[in-house]
């Protein structure tokens, strides 16, 4: 299992998505539960805490973590996560193993060898942090401290010390700072490192909320409700339930979950979900519709459309046509068409960095840039679909201003046609989810004679 995390490591770092090389690397393979377990904490643990490891790894290396070679920097990755984050695993398999997966070459092995065992001996553990720059929290309850410093002091620098004791990139931590500060912007890091809990939601258009939760206390020892219809559960996965599969309910996050009574869809009404993959907003909006009306689900991307498609059978839902087009293309030309329209844009992910642990490392200037650009023309193409009097609702799963209200009041500047009902801005830290951003437009009617 640990080669299998190297592999699908190195390839990470080359601009892969680790979900999906885990899927084909388990799927159809008679892989112990537990194996399958240990394999996606590895993985997905050892990305979403790299800038911290790689603090760790540079205090106990005398090679510059930029001279290693790709594969021997994701070996000491790798070790140090399970020395530090996984306290159910020797200590002696974190480091024999894994340098045995490390490299075909001695003197890579050796040297990986004498880095994690540095770092075994010096690591001493508690109940929280001692000092600030030598100590950090495992979980709760549980901290890791060494005999030098790791970190640099947060007094002298925050953006460098949040960046490498809360493992976000830097530039990232810096532009938090300037909006939030220090201490929400810990708060923040804090929750993108939460392992994230699985939501899902009832598929009202085949079960009660009544039956609903009553089959799911038959399979689970305990269930809570979070925000309105969302559950959760304990004693179990959420995705083993039979009703996952007979389409009784849908896996949705709760900030996600408030998009589509955001866009408020009535029965009978014409809607346009602009960027509809995988699905999720798609199938709520056609449940409060009660599967009534015209609901158009596009998008861009063959593979997405197939995720759309999936969703409709598996829920049931008639009134949707599924197209695979470009949307700006599209809403154009059906302008007027529509009584309500979402844009759920492309952005960069900056509000659910705890569930898609590799948008972090990839969230750059140049991005934020191409995706504002894409994102102003999927806004003033979507509004051309709107009818008069009609509605539109921008939302993105960004916290970034740029791409949420910077974004709204640019698109107002030029399209005096519209104007704000409502926003709303859902910080990670501040929920029991992701975080994300909406809002919602009335397009003026036609004056008379018009």
């Amino acid at each position: 299992m640990r080669r299998l995390a190297l592999d699908i490591l190195t390839r990470v770092e080359h601009g892969r998505f680790a979900e999906g090389m885990l899927q084909d690397a388990l799927s159809g393979k008679p892989t112990e539960k537990a194996d399958r377990a240990f394999l996606q904490e590895l993985v997905y643990g050892t990305i979403r805490r790299r800038g911290l490891l790689n603090a760790v790894i540079a205090a106990y290396s005398d090679v510059k973590l930029s001279k290693m070679e790709e594969r021997v920097l994701a070996a000491l990755r790798i070790g140090a996560y399970q020395l530090l984050f996984m306290s159910r695993v020797p200590q002696s398999a974190a480091v024999n193993e894994t340098v045995e997966a490390a490299s075909e070459g001695r003197g890579a092995r050796n040297f990986c060898n004498a880095v994690l065992r540095a770092i075994a001996q010096s690591a001493t553990f508690a109940a929280k942090e001692t000092d600030s720059t030598r100590s950090f929290e495992i979980s709760a309850g549980r901290a890791a401290t060494f005999d030098r410093e790791i970190f640099p002091p947060v007094e002298k620098n925050p953006a460098a010390h949040i960046a490498a004791k809360y493992s976000h990139p830097e530039s990232l931590v810096a532009r938090w700072i300037k909006r939030f500060g220090v201490e929400e912007t810990i708060a923040l890091c804090r929750a993108n490192n939460r392992t994230p809990q699985v939501y899902a939601r009832r598929n009202s258009l085949k079960i009660s909320q009544q039956h609903f939760l009553a089959k799911l206390k038959s399979e689970f020892k305990e269930v809570r409700s979070v925000e309105g219809e969302m559950v959760t559960v304990t004693g179990g996965s959420i995705l083993s339930s039979t009703m996952l599969e007979s389409g009784e309910m849908i896996i949705q996050d709760p900030a996600p979950a408030k998009v589509a009574p955001f866009l408020a869809p009535q029965p009978g009404e014409s809607v346009l979900d602009l960027c509809a993959a995988p699905g999720g907003k798609m199938a709520h909006i056609a449940e409060l519709m009660q599967d009534r009306g015209r609901l158009v689900a596009l998008d861009s991307h063959h593979g997405r459309v197939r995720l759309i498609e999936e969703n409709r059978r598996r829920l049931g839902i008639t009134c949707v046509e599924i197209i695979h087009a470009d949307g700006r293309e599209y809403a154009r030309g059906h302008a007027g068409e529509f009584d309500r329209v979402l844009l759920d844009a492309p952005c960069s992910n900056t509000g659910v960095l705890a569930r898609r642990v590799e948008a972090r490392w990839r969230c750059g200037e140049s991005q934020l840039r191409e995706l504002t650009a894409l994102q102003a023309e999927l806004f003033a193409a979507a509004a051309d679909a709107v009818r008069p009097g009609g509605s539109l609702v921008y939302s993105t799963c960004s916290i970034e201003e740029e791409e949420n209200a910077q974004m709204v009041e640019s698109f107002l500047k030029t399209h005096t046609d519209f104007s704000l009902d409502e926003s709303r801005e859902i910080l990670p830290h501040h929920g029991t989810g992701n975080g994300g951003f909406m809002a919602r437009l009335k397009k003026t009617e036609k004056a008379v004679g018009e």
